[in-house]
């Protein structure tokens, strides 16, 4: 609440400087209904608390889409184009302990690698920061991500 509060006063510090600036201009300076009224939702949207719940997803991303289905292993690249947006998404390895070595993984696809990048996007912008905390178990970043303990064929669907 005095978040919003505090954002009135700002609009009625701005509104009393441009009414000001405007007389010694010479020109009327009066706020129609419809200003008014855009003002006011404005204040009480940005006073709002984000829900926990709400995802964010990056134009860019919405404008460009990870594969749908797996284009298989020997796809190693890919690129989309929309207008003068690109998306470059390059499939890498990761280390397999049994080997002892590294392992080529394939392209992020479908709608589990969307959930686990719109999770990222969201808490990126939650925390104002580039480093994502994920959990200290696959299991107990699933059930983060899906607000309840995970089953196992949930959880494998998140391996790569």
């Amino acid at each position: 609440m005095q978040e919003r509060e505090d954002a009135v006063e700002r609009l009625k510090r701005i509104q009393a400087r441009e009414a000001a600036k405007a007389k010694t201009e010479g020109r009327p300076c009066k706020v129609s209904p419809i200003q008014r009224r855009m003002l006011g939702r404005s204040v009480e949207i940005r006073a709002r608390p984000v829900p926990d719940d709400l995802l964010y997803q990056h134009t860019v991303l919405c404008q460009t889409v990870l594969p749908f289905r797996d284009p298989g292993p020997e796809v190693r690249v890919w690129e989309r184009e929309q207008g003068s947006i690109r998306l470059y998404i390059e499939a890498g390895s990761v280390y397999d302990r049994a080997t002892d070595a590294l392992r080529q993984i394939g392209l992020p696809f479908g709608s589990t690698a969307r959930l686990i990048l719109y999770h990222l996007n969201t808490e990126a912008l939650r925390t104002g920061s580039s480093t994502i905390e994920v959990e200290g178990s696959m299991t107990a970043f699933v059930a983060r991500l899906q607000g309840r303990s995970p089953t196992g064929p949930e959880i494998r669907k998140f391996k790569p």
